[in-house]
């Protein structure tokens, strides 16, 4: 992770759940609306990877925003208030909407890994691990009982 630590909270949230899948996917599917990945100092967030077209757009126009790449944004002056030592690079848990109205679900919560674990994943399931678009997603869920039962 460079000068931060990293934290998945998303794989952490997922692993909590009775069912985890691993799910390969590709950048054309639909991004999960909110970050997946924020960089924090002293729980602010000073950078995050946006997915919104608008608010790219919007945040292209602001000064104080510095573009790492085509979706990450830094925010210069959060992170000139910031101390370098406190740093995290925070992996979110992330939503997955397609579950949420499936019957005898709840709780579903998704999570992309990092790289070493996405190659992980994609070598022990016999996919292509050589394709840099390609990754993967865990996604986890808790079985609710037709009797209501948990």
């Amino acid at each position: 992770m460079g000068m931060a630590k990293g934290f998945n909270e998303g794989l952490r949230e997922v692993l909590k759940r009775q069912v985890v899948l691993a799910v390969a996917f590709h950048p054309e599917l639909r991004r999960p609306s909110g970050p997946t990945v924020i960089l924090k100092s002293g729980g602010e967030v000073v950078g995050e990877d946006v997915s919104n077209s608008e608010r790219l757009k919007e945040l292209k126009e602001r000064s104080e925003v510095l573009f790492i790449s085509e979706n990450f944004v830094i925010y210069k002056d959060k992170l000139k208030r910031s101390t370098l030592k406190d740093m995290v690079v925070l992996f979110p848990p992330l939503s997955f909407p397609k579950l949420g109205g499936v019957n005898g679900v709840k709780d579903v919560v998704s999570a992309w890994p990092t790289v070493p674990v996405d190659l992980y994943i994609k070598g022990r399931a016999g996919w292509n691990t050589s394709d840099p678009k390609s990754g993967t997603m865990l996604i986890g869920f808790n079985l609710r009982m037709k009797n209501g039962c948990e």
